[in-house]
């Protein structure tokens, strides 16, 4: 797992205590989501995308979400493209 995963996870998990029940569903799915070994494809990502912003346009503590969500998200959009080029590739050698 790369730091920036792990500073997001850390910072939700800190802060997951504060939120009503609904909302501590959609943090902890969110965690679970990044913590698998498995990269989430683009539809999760977009998913957890919703649910950051949800998140840090009701809570007050969550303002500074997007600052440890974007980065991750970028990475994880990058690794799935070039996943998908990558079998792209391979599919037309053949």
């Amino acid at each position: 797992m790369d730091k920036d995963r792990k500073l997001l996870i850390d910072f939700l998990k800190n802060n997951i205590n504060k939120c009503d029940c609904n909302d501590k569903e959609k943090a902890l799915n969110i965690c679970n989501l990044l913590e698998e070994k498995n990269l989430p494809s683009n539809k999760e990502l977009d998913k957890i995308q919703k649910d950051e912003t949800d998140l840090e346009i009701k809570y007050e503590f969550f303002n500074e979400l997007s600052n440890y969500f974007d980065p991750v998200y970028i990475n994880l959009k990058r690794k799935n493209h070039e996943m998908y080029v990558k079998n792209l590739r391979n599919r037309n050698k053949k």
